[in-house]
């Protein structure tokens, strides 16, 4: 039996030791590439909160904090006027007031009430436990999801797709659209995009398209009074398909 000092010791053990140890680096760089590819291994953090708390996988309540690292099974609270930003690689989730969030892993969250922003434009997807189904947003989709009397999801940019609880069935919804499902029933059908007035979230994260609806807001207005009727009449035939409407909404329309 060759003793390990002979082995060691011999005219090949310094290729025996350099052998093991290039064995031990590339294990673990290997470790390390597949942790980085992997985004459900990814950490979350609280980014931003304001009137917000945290709840620990030991049921401990505590207020949150500013670049916080949120365990697998935390839950993030806001109060009345609160809100929070949960930040996972490139990927953010912004919480609105009244809002709880259960983090899960790096791509699995719960929403159990409230509303959330999610911006995956710059990191990976996100699945999403809500009561009326599981709600996936592609990587690069930024999109809103929100409890009400039914489950609203709203599509800004990319895609997303609810899978109603207990169907089969799933609901795509593309850019600038959204869709409604009542709870423990199957997605509604699924129209244009509605903005929401007066909205933060969206005010900071699609400027241009609130912006731009706005102005045709504006237009519309305006084409809706009196002096619309002048425009509308002047216009090419190719454009006046219908006689002008009344004076009123339908004008602007």
């Amino acid at each position: 039996m060759t003793d390990k000092a002979d082995l060691l010791q011999g005219p090949h053990g310094w290729k025996v030791v350099l052998a093991g140890g290039l064995a031990v680096l590339s294990a673990a760089a290997a470790t390390l590439a597949i942790r980085a590819t992997d985004p459900a291994s990814a950490d979350t953090y609280l980014t931003g909160a304001h009137n917000a708390a945290v709840r620990t996988v030991d049921g401990d309540l505590h207020t949150a904090a500013a670049g916080e690292r949120l365990a697998r099974g935390a839950t993030v609270l806001t109060g009345v006027g609160g809100s929070a930003q949960l930040a996972t690689g490139g990927r953010t989730v912004y919480l609105g007031a009244g809002s709880t969030v259960r983090v899960l892993d790096g791509v699995h969250q719960q929403l159990q009430r409230g509303l959330i922003m999610v911006d995956s434009r710059e990191g990976a997807r996100l699945d999403l436990d809500t009561l009326a189904g599981k709600v996936a947003t592609a990587a690069g989709a930024l999109a809103r999801v929100e409890t009400a009397a039914q489950l609203r999801l709203a599509v800004y940019d990319g895609s997303a797709a609810l899978t109603a609880a207990g169907r089969s069935a799933t609901a795509t919804v593309d850019r600038l659209h959204q869709v409604l499902t009542p709870y423990g029933q199957v997605a509604g059908r699924t129209t244009v995009l509605a903005l929401t007035p007066d909205d933060p979230w969206e005010a900071r994260l699609v400027a241009d398209l609130v912006a731009a609806d706005q102005d045709l807001t504006h237009l519309a207005d305006s084409l809706g009074g009196s002096d619309g009727a002048a425009l509308l009449t002047a216009a090419p035939a190719a454009l006046r398909t219908l006689p002008t409407p009344p004076v009123g909404p339908a004008r602007g329309e």
